[in-house]
């Protein structure tokens, strides 16, 4: 297998490790919270939910899969066994969840309404069967990567690896707000009010929503000066920050003042189209953030990934 294809395995790994682990997250601490405050369209609320999943979550857990399988398979004396094949029950096991008890308990919810025992089941196998385990993939991804950075000098080996898995991981929580927005309308004006106060803990979003967005920013401005991988260009660099930054700018002078915070008060079929046809500008200017973020994976200049040392 060429360098470049074994490069692609290792970002598919990566990325999609975080983006998942992402994914899950916020589906655990900000969907299903908000189910028992949806009484109108329920089934149409959920519905709506997991269409989107099918394809945001779905295809990337069983690409993930694939990945895991082919880092075991071809990239066998780079890494240690033990973390790679970890990796690999750990995605075996992401992946039956989702597939065999996740998705059926989503259309269970369509289907018959909304139960409390239900729900409850979900969140708890939700919690041990999938982010527990998808946090210690995580994990094993970060060492791995430190690994695979070990020529780099520490300092800028940990700031790309944890700016890496940010953006990533923001990929995730992104896609999942998305989603959000597409189904607000089943909600309904009766249980509207409600369901904004169900956001639960502030310190909660804070970790898992906004914290990750501002430290992308502090982690960019270092490596824009100098603090980069050997290979990886300042231009990408730039890029991403100017795509952050207007990421940035857009939720601060547009959505949050002139949408969110009246729909904290009001419901609003206006806002919440405003929120879907305009968030299209952030959403594209993530997306490019993450092509150039995997582009300066791709230039970082290492030894030929076989002769790594465990």
């Amino acid at each position: 297998m060429s360098e470049a294809i074994k490069k692609l395995v290792l970002l598919s790994f990566f990325s999609l490790t975080f983006y998942v682990f992402g994914i899950m997250v916020m589906t655990h601490n900000f969907y299903y919270p908000k189910l028992p405050f949806v009484h109108e369209h329920f089934s149409e609320y959920v519905g709506g939910f997991t269409s989107k999943m099918a394809i945001w979550l779905n295809i990337p857990v069983v690409m993930l899969l694939l990945s895991t399988i082919a880092l075991l398979r071809f990239i066998p004396n780079v890494f240690p066994r033990f973390l790679v094949w970890g990796a690999l029950i750990l995605t075996i096991l992401s992946t039956a969840v989702n597939f065999l008890a996740i998705f059926p308990m989503y259309h269970e919810l369509q289907q018959t309404g909304f139960n409390a025992v239900t729900l409850d089941r979900l969140r708890t196998v939700s919690l041990f069967l999938q982010v527990l385990p998808m946090g210690l993939l995580c994990l094993i991804s970060i060492r791995l990567m430190d690994i695979y950075l070990q020529e780099t000098k520490s300092f800028i080996r940990w700031l790309f690896i944890l700016f890496f898995s940010l953006v990533f991981y923001g990929l995730g929580v992104n896609m999942v707000e998305s989603s959000f927005y597409t189904i607000w309308h089943w909600v309904g004006p009766n249980d509207w009010l409600a369901y904004r106060k169900s956001e639960g803990s502030f310190l909660v979003f804070i970790i898992i929503y906004l914290l990750p967005g501002i430290l992308l920013i502090f982690f960019t401005i270092p490596m824009l000066i100098k603090w980069r991988p050997r290979g990886v260009s300042f231009i990408l660099v730039l890029i991403f920050l100017l795509c952050w930054v207007w990421v940035a700018y857009l939720s601060a002078t547009y959505f949050v003042p002139k949408i969110q915070i009246p729909l904290d008060s009001a419901y609003s079929e206006q806002l919440i189209s405003d929120i879907v046809s305009r968030n299209i500008e952030r959403y594209w200017a993530s997306i490019l953030g993450n092509i150039v973020t995997a582009l300066m994976f791709l230039q970082i200049d290492n030894r030929r990934i076989d002769t790594f040392q465990k």
